[in-house]
């Protein structure tokens, strides 16, 4: 069965140089010029059967590509001893406290009459007292003939109180605000701070609740229009993810990675290190990487969502409902700009997660809502759109986060309009280039 996040080490093939990789599950897809290597080891993206897709970790061969588990009765590649499964229900209930729920769906049944609209911004870092002001001029006023949806990808602020004031202003202007956690929002910095990562998660998504803001997946029901599955894909980044080579030179501040906060900031209880110790052998996070098993560990909570969202499409024999993602890490490489465009080049093995990419690639929502590096993005990737719309710190808005700074929050579904109802893909630099 597919498991989240199991690693598979190649074990045949040493006679023919390796074991074979096609660019499909099926055996008569387009083979991949080289072979995977005997020894190398890579991630699970999909299992069908004995057919695995997968991403290379280490060793020799294609990044990515199908191959055979087995030929005849021999085993090609045996998953990782100690890498298989995910937690057990009341660990992960101790790492992510209420998001863990028997329900993983909700419904909630919109007024009659009233029109959707749904629309995001990530990493709005109201820490800062502009960004603050910059919602006060830009937020909209319940009425009974719209039903507004905010989505926030995370980054909202690392202080308690600034997080639930924040939320209660948006729980006023909007009838349903949608969240999922950012690494800033899980700093340790304050004198008051619990004492870990995981206890301030948990403390933010308590937080979230007591203010009405919803942080595991919602059905919107309406009778003038078709469902909406508005799913968050918690998640955080590994540095395997990173598959781009380094640059021939770089800055050794940039290598030692000074300047990342989240090294000093993110503090994970014993709990969480054991478990990666247990899949990995090892824990790493830092300079030096981040364990790919961190990702698996957030992705895991994902699944039984996955589950119940198959379900509920598998329900719909006519219309099928629009299906809306969103996490604040990136799914795909391809969505951030390469290293020689960036300030710092780093920056890539702190961005995105293996798993995460996965899960999107299982879910195929009619668009995934992403945040993390303040970067306007709307780009469709095979047949996939990607959507990234940050506010960004107020220097940021003068430059790369400008066309959000200048125009507002993006509505990307609005039930009055033309089917399908998603706004139309947006013009941004990095999109077009």
């Amino acid at each position: 069965q597919p498991v989240s996040g199991r690693q598979w080490r190649v074990v045949g093939g040493e006679q023919a140089g390796g074991i074979v990789v096609r660019k499909g599950v099926d055996l008569s897809s387009p083979k991949v010029e080289d072979r995977l290597a005997k020894g190398a080891l890579v991630q699970e993206l999909e299992l069908r059967g004995e057919r695995l897709h997968f991403r290379r970790l280490e060793g020799t061969g294609p990044e990515e590509g199908w191959v055979s588990t087995k030929l005849k009765d021999k085993a090609l590649l045996e998953p990782v001893a100690g890498a298989q499964g995910p937690l057990t229900a009341e660990s992960q209930q101790a790492l992510f406290g209420l998001l863990i729920a028997p329900d993983p769906v909700e419904t909630i049944l919109v007024p009659a009459n009233a029109r959707v609209r749904i629309a995001t911004i990530s990493d709005i870092h109201v820490d800062q007292k502009a960004n603050m002001n910059w919602f006060e001029a830009h937020l909209p006023r319940k009425n009974s003939g719209e039903y507004n949806v905010l989505i926030l990808p995370g980054d909202v602020s690392d202080d308690p109180d600034t997080f639930r004031s924040a939320m209660k202003m948006f729980t006023d202007s909007f009838h349903l605000v949608c969240y999922t956690p950012g690494n800033h929002d899980i700093w340790v910095r304050r004198p008051d701070s619990p004492p870990d990562s995981m206890a301030k998660m948990r403390a933010v998504v308590q937080a979230c609740w007591q203010c009405g803001v919803r942080t595991r997946p919602v059905r919107l029901r309406s009778a003038e229009a078709p469902d909406v599955l508005l799913v968050p894909l918690l998640s955080f980044y590994a540095s395997a993810w990173d598959r781009e080579p380094d640059l021939p030179w770089s800055p050794q501040e940039q290598k030692d990675m000074v300047s990342w906060m989240d090294f000093r900031l993110i503090k994970w209880p014993q709990t969480l290190i054991d478990e990666v110790q247990r899949r990995e052998g090892s824990f790493s996070f830092g300079k030096n990487g981040t364990s790919t098993s961190i990702s698996d560990i957030f992705a895991e909570v994902n699944e039984p969502w996955l589950a119940e969202i198959a379900r509920c499409k598998s329900e719909h024999s006519g219309q099928q409902p629009i299906v809306i993602s969103y996490s604040h890490y990136l799914p795909r490489q391809e969505c951030f700009p390469e290293k020689r465009f960036l300030v710092d080049a780093a920056l890539h093995k702190v961005s995105g997660s293996i798993a995460l990419e996965r899960q999107v690639r299982q879910l195929q929502p009619d668009l995934h809502i992403f945040g993390h590096t303040h970067l306007t993005v709307d780009v469709v990737l095979d047949g996939q759109r990607y959507v990234q719309w940050a506010l960004g710190t107020p220097q940021e808005q003068k430059a790369m986060s400008r066309a959000v700074g200048d125009t507002g929050m993006l509505v990307l579904y609005d039930s009055g309009g033309e089917a399908p109802h998603l706004a139309p893909v947006q013009e941004t630099f990095w999109g077009r280039y």
